[in-house]
Order: C-alpha cells, then sequence, then structure tokens
C-alpha cells in the first residue's frame, strides 16, 4: 500500500541521479528496458534447457561419434559422417540381443546417474530449487514472501539440475520449472533498478511478466503465457501489467526462435500435418472425452496427494535413495512394457500421438501407435509421475499429463474409428461416412482433446489452456472441441474435487498462505462477520514508530522481525500517520548514509527522524529548514553543528494507509485484498486511533473456518480455526523455528489463527 508513494520517491532520485529531463525519460523507461532485458534472457535460458536436456538424454541412449558434444537431433540432422551411435553399436554388438539388453542396462545406469547429480544438486545446494515452483510463486506474488526462492542461486540450480533429471528420464516436465527460473531472472534484472529494488509491489510487475514468459519459452506459446500469469499465478494483474507481460512473453518467445533448438524454424512444438474438419455428431464425443479427461485428472490429483502424505511421514529414507529408487522403476518398466521405445520422451510421443493416420495406413512411422499401447503408455505415465512429483528434484506436470491424456484420447479416437468403419453400431449415416470418407474420424483429434482435458483436471485451467494447445499444435480449426473438453473436464473435476488445482492444494500441504480468486464464491457466507470477528483488536506486542523519535530508537525498531511498522503521533497518542515497510525503511536509512558519507559524517543517534512531514511537527531543537526532496537528508543552510538537523525521511512513509472500521464487513475486506493487491489491512476507530492490524494470512484461515464449517460441522469442531493441512504446517514450521513462509506477516506479529505470537 506504499508503493504509490514510493513512485514519487524513485522519480525524484532518478531526476537527482540522472539529472533534468533525462532523469525523467530514464525513470518512465526503466520497466521497459527491464522487460526486454528478461525477455531475451529467459529466451536465451530456455534454449540452452531444451538442448541441454537433448544432450542429456541422449548420452543415455549414445553419443555422436564425430561431434561428442552434439544433441542426437543435431548429429543426425546436420548430418555428420559417423552420425549418432547407440552404445551397442559402439561396443560392436548392436543389432543383436545381447546388443538391446547391454544398450538397455546403459540406459538405466545413466539415467540413474543424471537423476543422482540433479537430487545431489538441490539438497546440497538450494532446496528450494526442488519442485515445480508454481505455488511458491502464486504465494510471492499474492504478497508473501518466500526466503530464498528468488535467488540467483536457486535459479543456477534449478537450470541444472532441471536438465539432468529430464535427461535421466524421470516423468517430468520442464515447462513449470521454466517458469521458476524465469522468475528468477525477473527477480535479479529486478534488483538492478533501484525503481524495483526497493518496491516489492512496483517489482511484483516484473515477476509476473517473467513468469509469462517463462511458459512462453515452455512451450513456444507467447499467448497462452499471458493468459496463464492472468488466469492461474498473478492476483493483481493491471493493464500495464498485461502490456508488459505481452511484451516480456513475445520476446522471449522471438529469441528462443532465434535460437531454433529444435531445427525447425518455428515456435510450434508439435504442429499438426493435418487440417480435417470435425463432424457435427462428434461434439458429444468430445464431451465425453472432456468429462473422461476431467475424471483422470480428478484421481491423479488424489493419488499425488496421497504419495506427498506418505512422503512426509516416512522415514529412514533419504531424499537421492528416493530418486534412485523411482528412476530404477521407471527406466525398467520403459524397458520392459515399451521394448521398441524405451528412451523415447515426452515430446517424442506426443508428436506420434498427434500424428494423423488413417485406418489404410501400414507405415509403421506413421501409424506407430497401438490402442494397447497408447493405453498401456498412459496408465504407466500417470502412476510414475504421481510418483515422481514431489521428489527433491525439479519437476513439472504440464508434458507427462499431456502424454496422459493424449494416450487416452488416441484410445478412444482409435476404437471409434474401428467401431464407424465396421459399422458396428448399425448406423447407415456411419456406413455412408466411412465409405465417402477415409478421415471419417481421426484418432488424433481425440488425442489434442484428451490431453487438454486432463491437463485441465489437474490445473482446472480453462482459457489459458485452449490457447497454449492451439499454439502447441497450429491447430486452430480445433479450438471448439478442445474448448468443450476442457469446459466439460473442469466441471468434472471440480464437481468430484472442488475448485482447487493440484498447486493450489500443494499450497496447503507447504503452509504457503494465499487469498485465491475462487474463494470470492465463499462471500456469501462471510456476509455477516465483520472485522472484529476475525482479529483480536490489540496493538500489544506489536512494535510502532512514532512521527518523532530518535534513529537510535529507529534501529531499535528495525531490529525486530516485522516486515512493516505503522506511525502513530506519539506513545499516548496513537493516532495513524502513515505505514512505511521494512524493506523502504532499511533503503531510506541507507541513501541516508550515503547522503551523510558525502557531507564528511556519519548518522547520529540522538538526532531525531521524521516520519511526517516537518511542518506538521514541531521540531524546537532543530530551528533549520530541511529540504523537502525525501532523497535527500541534509539542511539547505551548511550549518557545522550536525545535531542541529532532522533526518527526513516523510517521502518513503505511505501517509494514507487503507484503514477500515472494526464494524466492516469481512467481504469487503476480502476484496480490498485482491483487488488492491494488499498484504495488510490497518484497522482505527473512529478518531482514526490504531485498534490492530489485518493481515492476508488472517483473512485465508477465517475463509478456510467458514468452508470448513459449511462442509462437515464435526470435523470443524475437531479442528475450529479451519484449513487443517495449513495449520498442521504452520505449527510444524514454529516448532522448528522456520517462518521463511510466515514473514510476510503484519508489522509486529506473526498470526496464527486467532492467536499472536510476538516475534
Amino acid at each position: 500500500m506504499e508503493d504509490t508513494k514510493w513512485a514519487a520517491v524513485d522519480h525524484e532520485r532518478a531526476i537527482r541521479d540522472v539529472g533534468g529531463t533525462l532523469g525523467e525519460a530514464w525513470y518512465k523507461v526503466q520497466g521497459w528496458v527491464a522487460i526486454v532485458m528478461i525477455g531475451i534472457a529467459v529466451g536465451t535460458i530456455g534454449a540452452m534447457v531444451h538442448l541441454s536436456a537433448l544432450w542429456v538424454h541422449g548420452f543415455t541412449r549414445g553419443v555422436c561419434v564425430d561431434a561428442w558434444y552434439l544433441p542426437a537431433l543435431y548429429c543426425n540432422m546436420l548430418a555428420f559422417d559417423g552420425g549418432f551411435h547407440h552404445w551397442a553399436t559402439i561396443f560392436g554388438i548392436g543389432g543383436t540381443s545381447l546388443g538391446y539388453w547391454v544398450g538397455a542396462l546403459v540406459y538405466i545406469v545413466t539415467s540413474c546417474m543424471m537423476t543422482s547429480i540433479a537430487c545431489y544438486l538441490v539438497v546440497t545446494l538450494a532446496k528450494k530449487a526442488a519442485g515445480a515452483g508454481i505455488p511458491e510463486i502464486k504465494a510471492i506474488l499474492g504478497g508473501a514472501e518466500v526466503k530464498g526462492f528468488s535467488t540467483v542461486l536457486t535459479g543456477l540450480v534449478k537450470w541444472v539440475a532441471l536438465v539432468f533429471a529430464v535427461g535421466g528420464s524421470l516423468s517430468i516436465g520442464k515447462a513449470a520449472p521454466l517458469m521458476h527460473i524465469a522468475f528468477n531472472v525477473g527477480d535479479a534484472v529486478g534488483s538492478l533498478f533501484h525503481k524495483y529494488r526497493a518496491s516489492m509491489g512496483k517489482r511484483r510487475e516484473l515477476l509476473t511478466a517473467a513468469t509469462a514468459a517463462g511458459v512462453s519459452v515452455a512451450f513456444g506459446a507467447p499467448l497462452g503465457g499471458v493468459l496463464y500469469a492472468f488466469e492461474e499465478t498473478s492476483t493483481f494483474f493491471t493493464a500495464q501489467t498485461l502490456y508488459r507481460s505481452f511484451l516480456c512473453s513475445v520476446i522471449a518467445a522471438a529469441t528462443l526462435q532465434s535460437w531454433d533448438p529444435f531445427l525447425h524454424g518455428k515456435l510450434t512444438l508439435f504442429a499438426i500435418n493435418y487440417h480435417v474438419a470435425w463432424k457435427l455428431w462428434e461434439l458429444p464425443l468430445f464431451a465425453i472425452v472432456g468429462m473422461l479427461g476431467g475424471l483422470v485428472g480428478h484421481c491423479f490429483n488424489v493419488v499425488h496427494l496421497k504419495v506427498a502424505s506418505w512422503r512426509k511421514r516416512r522415514k529412514g529414507v533419504g531424499p537421492i535413495e528416493e530418486v534412485l529408487a523411482v528412476t530404477v522403476l521407471t527406466t525398467v518398466l520403459h524397458v520392459v512394457l515399451l521394448p521398441s521405445g524405451f528412451h523415447r520422451t515426452e515430446a517424442e510421443y506426443l508428436q506420434m500421438l498427434f500424428r494423423h493416420c488413417v485406418s489404410t495406413d501400414t507405415d509403421v512411422e506413421r501409424c506407430p501407435m497401438s490402442v494397447h499401447l497408447a493405453l498401456k503408455l498412459g496408465v504407466m505415465k500417470f502412476f510414475l509421475t504421481a510418483l515422481s512429483f514431489g521428489m527433491m528434484v525439479p519437476a513439472g506436470l504440464f508434458m507427462p499429463n499431456l502424454v496422459i491424456g493424449a494416450c487416452m484420447g488416441w484410445g478412444l479416437g482409435s476404437l471409434l474409428d474401428d467401431v464407424v468403419t465396421h459399422n458396428h453400431l448399425g448406423f447407415r449415416s456411419l456406413t455412408d461416412c466411412a465409405a465417402t470418407d477415409l478421415n471419417c474420424v481421426v484418432p488424433s483429434i481425440y488425442a489434442i482433446v484428451g490431453a487438454s482435458a486432463v491437463m485441465g483436471g489437474v490445473n482446472r485451467m480453462t482459457l489459458s489452456l485452449v490457447t497454449i494447445m492451439f499454439e502447441l499444435t497450429g491447430g486452430l480449426e480445433y479450438i471448439i472441441p478442445v474448448t468443450i473438453g476442457v469446459m466439460c473436464s473442469k466441471w468434472i473435476a471440480e464437481y468430484l474435487g472442488g475448485k482447487d488445482s493440484i498447486y493450489n492444494r500443494l499450497m496447503d500441504v507447504k503452509g504457503l498462505p494465499f487469498l485465491d480468486p475462487r474463494f470470492e464464491g465463499r462471500l456469501d457466507k462471510t456476509s455477516s462477520a465483520s472485522v472484529a470477528d476475525v482479529m483480536p483488536l490489540s496493538i500489544d506486542g506489536v512494535p510502532l514508530l512514532y512521527e518523532k523519535q530518535s534513529m537510535r530508537e529507529t534501529l531499535d525498531v528495525l531490529r525486530t522481525s516485522a516486515t512493516g511498522f505503522v506511525i502513530i503521533k506519539n506513545e499516548m497518542d496513537q493516532r495513524i500517520m502513515g505505514y512505511i515497510s521494512r524493506r523502504q525503511l532499511c533503503m531510506a536509512l541507507e541513501d541516508l548514509n550515503e547522503e551523510l558519507t558525502n557531507l564528511g559524517t556519519n548518522a547520529q543517534d540522538d538526532i531525531p527522524v521524521l516520519f511526517t512531514p516537518p511542518s506538521k511537527v514541531v521540531v524546537p531543537e532543530t530551528p533549520l529548514m530541511l529540504r523537502r526532496t525525501p532523497s535527500v537528508f541534509k539542511s539547505m543552510r551548511r550549518d557545522r553543528d550536525i545535531t542541529r538537523y532532522a533526518y527526513d525521511l516523510h517521502g518513503y512513509v505511505d501517509q494514507s494507509p487503507v484503514t477500515v472500521r472494526k464494524e466492516v464487513e469481512i467481504a469487503r475486506v476480502v476484496l480490498l485484498f485482491r483487488r488492491l493487491g494488499l498484504t495488510t489491512i490497518l484497522v482505527a476507530d473512529e478518531s482514526n486511533n490504531l485498534k490492530g492490524i489485518l493481515t492476508k494470512l488472517e483473512v485465508i484461515n477465517h475463509l478456510e473456518e467458514v468452508n470448513t464449517q459449511s462442509a462437515d460441522p464435526c470435523d470443524a469442531h475437531d479442528h475450529p480455526k479451519g484449513g487443517f493441512h495449513q495449520s498442521e504446517q504452520e505449527a510444524e514450521h514454529l516448532s522448528r523455528g522456520n517462518l521463511e513462509h510466515l514473514s510476510h506477516l503484519p508489522p509486529g506479529a506473526m498470526v496464527i489463527r486467532r492467536k499472536t505470537v510476538k516475534p
């Protein structure tokens, strides 16, 4: 809520640092310069990740004889004399039964090596690099703070570990980790600009744009990236954020295409080779595929959450041992169940499933997927993905979910093709269709619809998913079938498992606070609740700042764990005078120290600090007029007696923080939090005296409590504060002294349910 005030401070700082009109121009273009930098960096990193993963996965099969550093794709397409040789060929036993088993053994061993390296890097260097990163991204964009998540080290570890984990044949995807890497790139670029370094609210604009760029390079889908950031990750999406996200996403996609890591000269990863018109009578069938996809997506979420719950309770198995065991299981199942294609990646399977072939086609390369093989692959991927996701390696769900759904859709489409071709149902219209049109039923269209449906059932996505799918395939004419499948999938999944996606459920498991937009649907149940019902009206133990106090007192308050400070008149008069975050107070003191150093002196503990405009404060011991600019703290007059000065920090203070009365309905407060992007709201009486501080976490807890009580009164009695998983996790964090997920909490206190733990 202090970001608007900070804009004026940074604007004046830019003019001071650069000077005049040039400073004005630099202030205005900083955001666009940062966006361009992020887009180019994310596009380049995305290309490097794709290339590196291709090489690592290729190494489990063989090596390019003339250029060992090239992936198999490059070795074959660039026509090196030696070509790409499998390990059995290199060992001189290619084409034999022994050669097959030697190649399979090398595949298993090298895959275990790769995934072990990935896990070791994560465990030893950056544990926050594990997993998808989307739950943490949503929490941070919602106003929380997750320490260690957006550092440069975490991004680098995630980059390298992702390459080894995906190359090691685990049933995981690259999309979500690429979003995390892009997010960290956005944070690193933002730290280069004073405008974004001091204001987390403004930096969230860059982080949202970077997230969109991450989706763009993962799928080659710039429009889908913007819509995903709007629909799934960001809770505060302004028009300016939309423009910058679009520009960043397009620049990242253009950079990726300039690198052309897949050597096909275009962004469409799974370009379809057909444009067959679908029939009107197929619409109900697309809806059925969508409903089955929603059922599969719901079942996947249930299975994975049970695996995650077991993983938290298990003892005696370390993360590296778990990764090794799952890698062995994955590779052995691939060798046994898919003997002719155990080395294929998810992308290769999708290219096969989205490829069009008619029932009379006998070319194995064109029609390589039978119904039996498709269903076997889908079931295997279902359980392996549920088991692999959540280990201590970077992992995403998008590509495996697409494969699962594509297998389901391909199988159903192939069965339908057989029914229509042989007219098992006896309908004359089907006989005429099969007789006059070899493309009467196209299984690959059902594969596209099925892939969209399962992904929608797992993630509860709609608009962004449809856009991503047509950008992935180039099949613009199949938007209606995909839309029908996605909507039916979403309805079935929400009916069976509620509106929370897998990542929202994981936020509960991890104890990450997030005010989901879907909570607004519960506001009718909270219409009678007020602010006083949600939080204790007390400021005991909350560190406060006075509008005028000494530097020593200011530093004492800064040593507390609070992330922001309310400024009141004085100890006796508790009228609210403003609010300043810890980040901006630290920035103000750094600027102060810089100014005083230029004057040849240091900050003095006894000199007063002003948090309100000087005209509102009586400072008899400092009669000298203070300079009005908030970024310069010296007096206009050069007096040698530095003790006659006062340090004016009022320009860094939000002097009109959002305040509410205790009688205000909590439904209105929810809208304030979401639509203004706030993390705290001050509670005041009719005289504007501070009575309490309402945080987003308290509102989330209240809504969870309402939802729990309405769902099961007996369970609500057992867990009266609602949100059982979150409460359990918070208690675990506190018992371990780990407050990193709760560090966004209110100035002066850590609030768990309705109890306050003083810092």
